[in-house]
């Protein structure tokens, strides 16, 4: 008889076998007597082991490790060498182990976070879509997981025919909303934190109706004063410099009309009525090929609440 022990099997796994085929070591044409009841499998421990033989990138640079060792579902130890004795060890030779990458900028995570895992993708932040009620537990447990950990801006604060209830009919802020119930609404219904929208459609050639820059004030306050972020969907970097003179914590879209600088401050650190003492924008110069440009030269020097003229066509 032949021993078949759980990394010969993973082993031929990989290369290609069947179980049946595998079996086939231990048969009765073998021994001449009856097929011996095969084992039943022995499941991987998925809380304790440890990564050895791996170049470690943590994120920022390569650490002069080559082991990594999880207990209890979470990282306890990075070092050189081999672990300790209690865990189960991988030897990942030539490859690279680093941490889960995060996606920024999804829409239905309901439908992506498995398809995401597979492919490195540990962490998910939903900017608009529907609120699945296992996201917040998923996020905690010490189960194998079924996907990427989902954090979620559920439905985006906009105004009535304002861009977002084109994909279907969704809650709206106008002039008679009691805004901070409103916010509180959205938090109790799974958002983790508040994306509003800032968007005329004018970039675009056409119009939309939108959050005034007291509206947005009184959204990202009322998130604020329940511990939770605020993040601005842009079109153009008027509208940028109005989410930032509200104090927003992030922009989820750059400007269509030109490139945020950073004035060494990021967006949120400062609630102002100059948004331009803490960022600019710049814009392209005209295109001798194509003939397209950027806002007028007042506009291409301005700052904060700028004044865009005929814009570059998206690419």
């Amino acid at each position: 008889m032949c021993q078949m022990t759980r990394r010969n099997l993973l082993g031929a796994a990989l290369a290609g076998l069947s179980v049946p085929a595998i079996g086939a070591c231990s048969s009765g044409a073998e021994t001449g007597g009856s097929p011996p009841t095969p084992a039943a499998p022995t499941e991987p421990d998925t809380t304790n082991f440890a990564v050895t033989n791996a170049v470690v990138f943590d994120g920022e640079r390569v650490l002069d490790a080559d082991t990594v060792v999880v207990r209890d579902g979470l990282l306890d130890e990075i070092i050189t060498g081999p672990p300790s004795a209690g865990v189960e060890v991988l030897d990942a030779k030539g490859r690279v182990l680093l941490p889960g990458l995060i996606d920024a900028h999804v829409h239905i995570a309901t439908r992506l976070s498995r398809p995401a895992l597979r492919f490195g993708t540990t962490t998910m932040f939903e900017m608009f879509g529907p609120v699945a009620s296992s996201f917040r537990a998923d996020r905690t447990s010490m189960t194998q997981p079924k996907g990427a950990d989902v954090w979620t801006a559920g439905i985006l604060v906009t105004a009535p025919e304002g861009h977002g209830t084109q994909f279907g009919e969704i809650p709206t802020v106008d002039a008679d909303t009691d805004i901070p119930g409103f916010v509180a609404n959205r938090l109790d219904k799974g958002s983790d934190y508040i994306k509003l929208v800032i968007e005329d459609g004018g970039l675009y050639g056409g119009s939309l109706n939108t959050l005034t820059p007291e509206q947005v004030e009184a959204v990202v306050a009322a998130a604020h004063d329940h511990g939770v972020l605020a993040v601005a969907h842009v079109a153009t970097c008027a509208h940028a410099a109005i989410a930032v003179a509200a104090g927003v914590d992030a922009l989820v879209h750059a400007p269509g009309d030109g490139h945020v600088r950073s004035r060494g401050a990021r967006a949120g650190r400062y609630r102002s009525d100059q948004p331009g003492d803490h960022f600019r924008c710049e814009y392209p110069a005209r295109d001798a090929a194509s003939g397209r440009r950027g806002p007028s030269r007042r506009g291409r020097a301005g700052r904060g609440h700028v004044r865009p003229g005929r814009p570059a066509r998206a690419h």
